[in-house]
């Protein structure tokens, strides 16, 4: 058996999405796979594998995965022992005994495109059970990730009533003026998420989640470049009051010249948007301070 899904990006939305509001997530051509076969032995092995197809992590786990046998990091291996027990509460009948699994990542582990989301994807659908329920089960997350994870083009989401994602037809004239940018270090998003909880007492959310959606919205509709690198603007601006740290463009790119630039998901890591006039300006600009993969928008989006 094998299963794949889709990484994810977050445009916009980022912690308020926690809250119900509406966000614009884009799925990505890099995901991962898995593929689940079954042996004759008396335990499950796991094998994880990076883009370049190195091994990362491996497990042993006993065939009633209660018990690990070897491992070559114990947090990773009791963290999918979890999985596997909410995935066994979610369907009793889930007994996977006597199999090797091996998980591709089609990106690097520092892209934090959504290791985690798409390991529960394919986990999921491995198991019969709804992925969103997995999610729930066993994440602090919005769940934005695995609506994207799950989708193959632009959502809109929102988690104010249940997990609601909408296909829409986002595909901007401009994509050739939109660029990933690598930042060279990931987020830990439950910590991020941790971080934002404790600002959340002193948000009125009441005004930030209908706030966010028009803004969102505006995202979607922007007929021009210069249009959306207004939206850029307005919601760096917006976030960065909400989460009291600097715009990423003040912060480390302040002689950027060429267009805008827009943290993404949780901010300070992972990748930023920018924009641009050429893929070779924007190249430079980024490969001269450091950040050597920076991504046009159709070499990253599904």
């Amino acid at each position: 058996m094998r299963f794949r899904s889709n990484g994810k990006l977050l445009i916009t939305g980022e912690y308020l999405i926690l809250d119900g509001a509406l966000g614009l997530s884009l799925p990505t051509v890099y995901g991962q796979s898995m593929e689940v076969s079954e042996v004759s032995q008396d335990f499950v092995e796991w094998t994880s594998f990076d883009s370049k197809n190195d091994p990362w992590f491996s497990a042993k786990y006993d065939n009633d995965l209660n018990t690990i046998i070897d491992c070559t990091d114990v947090r990773i291996a009791e963290e999918l022992i979890q999985l596997f027990r909410a995935a066994k509460e979610l369907n009793p009948s889930f007994n996977p005994t006597g199999v090797k699994v091996q998980c591709q990542l089609d990106f690097p582990r520092n892209w934090g495109l959504g290791s985690s989301s798409t390991l529960r994807i394919n986990l999921a659908n491995w198991a019969k059970i709804s992925p969103f329920k997995l999610h729930s089960a066993t994440s602090n997350g919005s769940g934005y990730d695995i609506a994207a994870g799950m989708s193959n083009g632009p959502i809109l989401f929102s988690n104010s009533a249940g997990f609601h994602s909408k296909s829409i037809a986002f595909s901007p004239k401009f994509k050739k003026n939109l660029f990933f940018i690598h930042l060279n270090k990931k987020q830990k998003s439950t910590d991020e998420v941790l971080s934002y909880q404790k600002l959340k007492p002193d948000l009125n959310l009441a005004y930030a989640i209908p706030a966010m959606k028009e803004l969102t919205l505006k995202f979607c509709n922007a007929p021009d470049l210069s249009t959306f690198e207004r939206c850029v603007l307005e919601h760096e601006i917006y976030l960065s009051a909400i989460l009291q740290r600097p715009m990423i463009q003040e912060e480390l790119f302040n002689d950027y010249p060429l267009g805008k630039i827009k943290s993404l998901g949780a901010w300070g890591g992972d990748f930023a948007l920018a924009t641009g006039p050429s893929e070779i300006s924007v190249r430079d600009y980024f490969n001269a301070k450091g950040y050597l993969t920076v991504l046009p928008y159709n070499d990253l989006i599904v």
